[in-house]
Order: structure tokens, then C-alpha cells, then sequence
């Protein structure tokens, strides 16, 4: 995985409220997408009761840092495009189906997997969990293909000095 410290791009300043009622990933900024695709449209219940019709998903490339400083990046698979909401929201109730366990202790939620803290998220003064994460923007003028190069040199440093651990399984640990 490469640390974001070494990817130059530009990223949203404000990162995605957890949400624990949410039942899907949701951000209301198409250019959040690294890649989506047209699904059958559904409504999605917002919190006041409001709906709104959703015909678009796809995944989404974060920038996570952790409470040591540690940057991550992050694939959130199955987000939903809600171009009537504002901002974007992590569902804690998807993440605990990928297998992330969530805490929440002094005003701090933090997400690990595997055992590993991988994001966190201070309360802020409006009790809202804003997690210390950044979207890699679409029109970002980072080269995909070099993000992806410099993504492969990481993993194949890591399958050699993790027992040849198989990209396969490195790769499905970053997808939350």
C-alpha cells in the first residue's frame, strides 16, 4: 500500500461523517468516483425521512489518515450516488460487513481492520464523526496509472516480506 504522503493530488478538504443508520456509502460529489456505473434506480430514506432516487454506484479511492499520522489509502466499493445530499457519509453498519470493527471512546470513533487501525474520526462540536479521510478527486491531476505502479511496486515489497502473502488477499484488506 502506498502511504499518501508519497501521491501528489488534489482531495476535498472535508472528509465523510460516519453513519451508523446508514445502510450504504453515500457522497453527493460525482467527482468522488473512481469508477461507477448505472444500477437499478431505489430510493434512499434519509435520516428526516426524505427520499431521493438513486441510479448511480461505484467505488471510491480515500485517503485515510490514522491517530499516529499514518496515511492509508482506501477503496470504498458500492457507494451510492446522492447528488441531493450534503457531503458524504460512511455507513458503520457496511463496514462492519466487511469485517472493520468500529469503536467509538472520548470523543474519538476509529475504524480498524484486521487488527490495524486503518481511519478515525473526531466528534466535532456539531456531535457529527467527521473522519480524517480525503476523496482522491476524478479530475484530480494525479496520472491513474502511475497511482496504480507505484500501488504494485508496494504490494510486491509486501508479498516478499510477508510470507508471500498473495496480492489477492493484500489487495482485499484495503477494501472496506
Amino acid at each position: 500500500i502506498t502511504p499518501a504522503s508519497d501521491v501528489l493530488c488534489d482531495v476535498t478538504p472535508v472528509g465523510p461523517c460516519g453513519d451508523s443508520g446508514a445502510t450504504s456509502h453515500s457522497t453527493s460529489d460525482m467527482a468522488n468516483f473512481s469508477e461507477h456505473w448505472e444500477i437499478t434506480p431505489r430510493f434512499l430514506i434519509m435520516a428526516d425521512g426524505s427520499r431521493q432516487i438513486i441510479n448511480t454506484a461505484g467505488n471510491c479511492d480515500i485517503i485515510s489518515t490514522t491517530t499516529t499520522g499514518e496515511t492509508i489509502p482506501i477503496r470504498l466499493t458500492n457507494v451510492l450516488y446522492a447528488p441531493n445530499t450534503k457531503g458524504s457519509f460512511i455507513s458503520i453498519p457496511m463496514l462492519d460487513k466487511k469485517g472493520c470493527k468500529t469503536t467509538t471512546f472520548n470523543g474519538i470513533m476509529k475504524i480498524h481492520l484486521n487488527g490495524k487501525e486503518i481511519g478515525y474520526a473526531p466528534r466535532g462540536h456539531d456531535n457529527l464523526y467527521r473522519f480524517k479521510m480525503q476523496f482522491v478527486k476524478q479530475d484530480s491531476k494525479i496520472d491513474k496509472c502511475q497511482l496504480l505502479q507505484q500501488r504494485s511496486i508496494t504490494l510486491t515489497l509486501a508479498h516478499q516480506r510477508l510470507a508471500h502473502i498473495s496480492k489477492a488477499k493484500i489487495l482485499a484488506t484495503a477494501e472496506v
